[in-house]
């Protein structure tokens, strides 16, 4: 709702700029020009705007500014398939369907002038279809473009640190649960910090050495210091 009134908002405010632009330019030509360059910046942000919906709908909203951004490279496809075509195709609709009952009802029934109810359903399908696919789209080329990389290894001296990027199909327990299971035999079972993000284990005898496990940028640190066995982590794609 409160999205929905920010639309709305931001629509009629820049029509109103838009005419009182148009108003201050006393050459014809000029104005009507214009008038239609701000009018296509307008319907461009706001087709832009409007991606927010469908990723609502299926539970990964989004604010404006990620519409925007998902959009950035592809603002003349969402001003063509979510507002122009549909526009077009809704008019289209509207004159046919239109001729159809006006023949229909004088040749039949008149009481099929009822089935002009149908005819706001109809386009509000095309509108809806037009914007979902769009919004795959676009969301589907942001993911090719965000490659998966793979886990990055540094080792330097008695350090060995290990990045592994958290769209990879693990989690933070999953790799605290392994790297404990893996070092629990080599003495190291003291668990000196465990936090949501952040956890490291010790030896009881030794506390010269460690294995932390940190959670930072969307990837998962592991690091080992003063320990001669590096870390034996499966790591799969998700599906």
């Amino acid at each position: 709702l409160i999205i929905s009134i920010i639309l709305g908002v931001f629509f009629v405010a820049t029509y109103f700029i838009s005419i009182i632009i148009s108003n201050i330019i006393d050459i014809f030509i000029i104005k009507e020009i214009l008038l239609g360059i701000v009018f296509l910046l307008i319907l461009s942000y706001y087709s832009r705007f409007l991606l927010v919906f469908p990723a609502i709908s299926i539970d990964k909203p989004i604010n404006l500014y990620k519409a925007l951004e998902i959009s950035k490279n592809h603002k003349v496809l969402v001003l063509f398939t979510v507002v122009l075509v549909p526009l077009f195709l809704s008019f289209l609709l509207i004159f046919v369907y239109g001729l159809a009952i006006e023949f229909l009802a004088k040749g039949i029934s008149e009481k099929l002038y009822m089935l002009d109810s149908l005819l706001s359903t109809f386009v509000i399908i095309i509108v809806l279809s037009f914007l979902s696919t769009t919004y795959e789209y676009l969301i589907s080329l942001k993911s090719k473009e965000e490659v998966l990389r793979e886990p990055e290894i540094i080792k330097k001296e008695n350090i060995y640190k290990m990045i592994i990027d958290d769209r990879y199909d693990i989690s933070f327990d999953i790799l605290k649960e392994t790297l404990y299971a893996q070092y629990e035999t080599l003495g190291f079972t003291l668990v000196v910090i465990d936090k949501e993000n952040s956890w490291m284990i010790k030896k009881t005898d030794y506390k010269e050495a460690y294995i932390s496990l940190a959670y930072t940028n969307k990837s998962y640190v592991v690091e080992t210091f003063n320990v001669i066995e590096e870390p034996i982590i499966e790591i799969k794609k998700r599906l």
